[in-house]
C-alpha cells in the first residue's frame, strides 16, 4: 500500500489475494478492514518471450494500407483502434518477423484471432491449438437425418 494508510481504518498492513478466476491475477486489499487497494499484475517468472524493439516497426515496414483480415481502409478505422503486426506462428512459439509470419489487421480482428485461439485451446483435447494443415471438408450429399446427428460437442 506504499505505507500509505487505509483510508477506512488506518492500518497500513496489507494482504495479497491470488484470484481463482477472472482477468486479473492477484488483489491487494487492506488487512485490517479488507478495503480493495489494487489489482496485482502476474509476476514475470522471466521465461516468458519478449519482443524485441524492431517489432514496433513492423506495421510501418508491411502494411498495405488496410486490414488483411476484413479489409477495413486504415484511414476508416476508429480513433481508439490501430493497425496492428499479427504473427500467424506466435512468437513465443518460434514465429518470426518475416513478411510471410505476419499480418497486418486492425485491433478488432486481432483481438478475434487471439480470443479463438484461447477457446479453441479449451475445446481441443490436450489443449494445444493447431491449424490442420488438410482440414476436412464435410461431405455435401449428407441427408438432413444424418446432418442432424453431426451435433457439436458442445
Amino acid at each position: 500500500m506504499d505505507d500509505r494508510p487505509c483510508r477506512r481504518c488506518g492500518s497500513t498492513e496489507t494482504r495479497i489475494e491470488v484470484l481463482a478466476s477472472g482477468p486479473h491475477y492477484a488483489k491487494e486489499a487492506c488487512a485490517g478492514c479488507g478495503n480493495y487497494v489494487r489489482f496485482v499484475p502476474r509476476p514475470d517468472n522471466g521465461d516468458r518471450a519478449r519482443r524485441g524493439k524492431s517489432h514496433s516497426d513492423l506495421v510501418s515496414r508491411y502494411s498495405r494500407g488496410f486490414c488483411e483480415m476484413c479489409e477495413i481502409l486504415q484511414s476508416r478505422i476508429p480513433n481508439r483502434e490501430a493497425m496492428e503486426a499479427h504473427h500467424v506462428i506466435e512468437y513465443r512459439n518460434g514465429g518470426d518477423k518475416e513478411r510471410e509470419n505476419i499480418w497486418c489487421i486492425c485491433t478488432r480482428c486481432h483481438k478475434l484471432i487471439h480470443w479463438l485461439r484461447t477457446y479453441l485451446n479449451h475445446l481441443i483435447p490436450g489443449g494445444q491449438y493447431a491449424v490442420d494443415e488438410d482440414p476436412q471438408v464435410p461431405d455435401r450429399e449428407k441427408t438432413m437425418d444424418q446432418l442432424e446427428n453431426d451435433l457439436p460437442p458442445w
